[in-house]
């Protein structure tokens, strides 16, 4: 039986250590692993799946020493779950001082959300023009569908949804999987198609991966796209990907309205803080002891 030989990765933790801790600094938000290794590939690591297997454990081993930032490597498939609780009143208002949040899209002229095929670190910008994010996960199931032809179907305004996904056949067929929502419950959906777009492989010189022969819908796309390879989207530089989803939900919202629910929320913030002002007023000369 021939040996395979293993494989010798090409730098010492040292170094890694110190390239990565790089990459994590030029950007605001945590990255994936898997995005992370991307910018490593663009710096000249082969682009192997064994090679993204040894780096996820070297990772692993660096951040347990301490030489590689947990809190800048997220993980968006494996955060626990669990209701919010408190040890009492005064604690819960302290913590919801400064988390109550302004619906800022009320009032906009169409309601957006983001699908997304991969988790990668976006959440800051749905955060910040409020709208809803599906991402990772790939292809969604019918209950996933369900639920969101609920959703749509309670806001009685046009529904816009901005997908980002792999250039690849089942990249581009989950784009076409979306309609289900218009077939199976008859909502008019427009789905827009932010990232990945054949351009794209030009204008940032994505590197390539090998399409899955065993996809079955490999042989159209190879035919359609005249393309033998595939695109990931965790290719593309973090701040890119943020900036073109960021410009598509914005051409797709009235930015004044946006900004008028922007300085209404300041306003809210100030009465909520007054409310919380005025209840622990109140509860303390109720309760001189605080005992619960």
């Amino acid at each position: 039986m021939k040996k395979t030989s293993r494989y010798k990765f090409p730098y010492s933790d040292i170094e890694l250590a110190g390239k990565v801790n790089s990459i994590l600094s030029e950007y605001r938000d945590p990255l994936t692993l898997r995005q992370v290794y991307y910018r490593l590939v663009a710096l000249g690591l082969k682009n192997e799946k064994k090679v993204y297997s040894n780096l996820s454990g070297k990772l692993s081993r660096l951040r347990a020493q301490g030489l590689v930032p947990w809190e800048k490597i997220t993980d968006m498939k494996r955060l626990p779950e669990k209701d919010s609780s408190w040890t009492s009143p005064e604690e819960f208002f302290k913590d919801v001082s400064g988390a109550y949040k302004r619906d800022l899209q009320q009032g906009q002229p169409k309601y957006i959300e983001v699908w997304c095929e991969k988790s990668v670190a976006i959440r800051r910008i749905t955060n910040k023009y409020d709208v809803n994010l599906l991402a990772g996960g790939g292809y969604r199931s019918s209950t996933a569908i369900y639920e969101a032809a609920k959703r749509f179907k309670s806001v009685g305004k046009p529904v816009v949804i901005l997908y980002l996904g792999d250039f690849d056949p089942s990249g581009l067929d989950i784009e076409r999987d979306i309609g289900r929502v218009n077939k199976l419950f008859d909502i008019e959906v427009d789905v827009q198609r932010v990232l990945l777009v054949p351009s794209d492989i030009r204008d940032y010189k994505l590197l390539p991966s090998p399409v899955k022969i065993t996809d079955p819908r490999t042989a159209a796309y190879i035919k359609e796209q005249g393309l033998e390879n595939a695109y990931e989207l965790d290719a593309l530089a973090p701040d890119i990907l943020a900036t073109r989803l960021e410009n598509a939900i914005c051409r797709n919202m009235n930015m004044d309205l946006y900004k008028t629910q922007l300085a209404k929320w300041e306003e809210d913030k100030e009465e909520v803080a007054e409310f919380i002002e005025a209840w622990n007023g109140h509860k303390s000369s109720a309760n001189p002891n605080n005992n619960y």
